[in-house]
Order: C-alpha cells, then structure tokens, then sequence
C-alpha cells in the first residue's frame, strides 16, 4: 500500500469544455502556465473517451465507457451505479479522507453525470441551479444550457473556501462550459467574438477565467500543496470531425490538451498519453513525494512505465477496446450478480 504524502497534497482536476493545444499558442491564456508545468506532446482520443462522460470517466477510472446492457453509447440513463466494480480517482481519495467536490455549468442530471460522480467518490456536486440560488439574481443565458464559466468558477471559488476551512486534503473537479462546439457561447464577460475566429475568441475569453482561478489558488497559497491537472475532455466536436474513429490522419485525435502542476517536481514533457493515463498520473502526484511508478486499470505514469498508447499504437490499443470484454461487462454488475 502507497502512502499519501505528510501532509497529503489536494488535487484540482478542471476540465477545459473540447481544449485543444492549437487554441493555447504562444500569445494566448495557459501558454506560460503549460510551459512552467508537466505537459503532454500528444495526448490520444481513443474509443470510449470521445465526448464528455467518457473523457471524465478514462481520465478518472482508467478505463472507456463503451456501450454495455445498462449503458448506452454515452450516457448513463439507464444506470444509478455505473462501473460499480471498478476503483477510480475520487473512491481512492474518498477513503483516503479527502473532502470531494465537483463543479460544472451544466445540469448534473445530464446524461447521468451525476450518477457517476456519486457512485464514485464525490460528496458534493453542483450545478447550474446551485450557481444560480447561490449568485442571487443570475439566469443563465436563455438558449444556453448552463452558466457561464466566469459565474461557474467565481461560484468555485467560494467552494474552495469552504474545502479550505474543513482542514481536511481535498479533490475540487470543474467543467467548463462556454466552449463546446460546434459554434460555442459568447460570454456576457467578453467582447463578442470576431468571425471567422469565433471558437479562437471564445476559448480565449474561457481561458482567461480560467487563468484568473489558478491566481486566486496561487493568492491563497495553495500552489505549496496542491496538484493542478488541467486538460481538455475530448477535441473540439466541430463540422467534419468524427466521434466514432478518430483516423490517422484527423490531428485533433492526438491534440487534447494536457498539463500538470505537483509542487517540489521539475516540469517534463510526456511523449504519448491518453485519458487512461491521466487516473495514475494524478494518483501518483499525490500519493508520494517522489516519483514512483503507477499502474493502474489501462493507465501508465510515463516516462518511467510506457502508456499503452505508446506501447502498441492508436489504431492497434483503439482495436482492442472496441473488442468485447467479459472482465469490463463485470465491473458495471454488483457484487451479488457476479458470475
């Protein structure tokens, strides 16, 4: 058994609604803070993490989220307890007497999130209608379907004061909102977005929320003793692009956008990694002052462990997944109904 770090370190763990590195260049938001921190060169979309759900789910159990009897292709509507036999980041720190949250702009109900997130490891979880009694006043935008990510993580921000006076490590997870495809939403906190770089304007205005919530945590002191991953769910789901089979030729397949900070440990750049990887990455970030290799389900710490991405090649790890599997059908049964 691996012991935490003394004392254990929290984790924030924000995904960026379809973050692609092409929209962080060198001028805009999260460049600087991407090259100060553990990277990823390539980060791969494979089956089973294309979209939201499944992006959260990979990158939190190691494992896809492919279609099974009590699961469609991408929801969990049919299910209260999905994957109720496998381990993943927020039943681990759970137990290991970490307050956990999770934050998002959207409905939580949606396609099952919510029951995810409560199956595995969260306590509290908040949405657009906790943000909205909360924010006294505040709709959100009529012909969008959540809040905006500058209400979303000032609301965030009061949370994180709450995990801060519990005395306790704590697991914060975000979502982001304003910038899913095909055509994204224009902040009421932005300048409206120029054509024909509209998607560009509006990850930028994001960002830049994003960039003044890892101030805040800086302002607080919590850069010290806190793990910051930072990714993109799934590339940009935009006119042409192919959530079924991502190809060898499709370059938003490898571009999710990845970065991490652990307090005391030198920046690297990871060659190849997927949602697999980032469930030990993250575990290993804060389990142990030092680097000590992890696996965990389909999940590799590179550079000392090969992620299997690198290992055996998009296409041949994205045939494999797709094959039927009798072990991953178990995990989603209880304990009692197992064969």
């Amino acid at each position: 058994a691996r012991q935490l770090t003394e004392p254990p370190r929290n984790l924030v763990l924000i995904y960026v609604e379809s973050l692609q590195n092409k929209f962080v260049r060198a001028d805009r938001p999260l460049a600087r803070w991407r090259t100060q921190n553990t990277s990823a060169r390539r980060f791969f979309t494979l089956p089973g993490t294309q979209w939201t759900l499944g992006g959260m789910l990979a990158s939190q159990c190691g494992l896809p989220l492919m279609p099974t009897g009590w699961s469609g292709r991408n929801n969990f509507d049919e299910t209260q307890a999905p994957l109720r036999g496998a381990t993943c980041l927020g039943d681990v720190l759970r137990k290991a007497g970490y307050e956990t949250a999770f934050i998002g702009g959207a409905d939580p109900a949606f396609a099952g999130k919510q029951y995810f997130l409560h199956e595995h490891g969260f306590d509290q979880v908040y949405g657009r209608d906790d943000i909205a009694r909360q924010k006294s006043g505040y709709q959100w935008p009529k012909g969008w379907w959540g809040a905006e990510d500058h209400t979303m993580l000032a609301f965030a921000t009061d949370v994180l004061e709450d995990l801060e006076r519990s005395q306790k490590p704590f697991f914060l997870s975000l979502l982001t909102l304003d910038t899913h495809g095909p055509d994204g939403f224009p902040s009421r906190h932005c300048p409206p977005p120029r054509e024909p770089q509209r998607m560009q304007d509006i990850f930028d205005c994001s960002l830049n929320a994003v960039e003044a919530f890892l101030a805040e945590m800086d302002r607080r002191g919590l850069d010290d003793d806190t793990v910051v991953v930072l990714m993109g769910d799934h590339p940009l789901m935009a006119p042409g692009w192919s959530s079924r089979r991502p190809t060898q030729a499709d370059d938003s397949a490898e571009d999710v956008f990845f970065a991490m900070s652990v307090p005391g440990r030198e920046p690297r750049e990871l060659d190849a990694i997927s949602h697999f990887d980032v469930l030990p990455l993250s575990l290993q970030a804060v389990l142990s002052p030092a680097d000590q290799p992890l696996a965990l389900a389909l999940g590799r710490t590179p550079p000392q462990l090969t992620s299997l991405v690198a290992r055996d090649g998009r296409e041949q790890l994205a045939a494999r997944l797709r094959a039927p599997s009798p072990g991953y059908q178990k995990l989603w049964l209880p304990p009692t109904a197992q064969p």
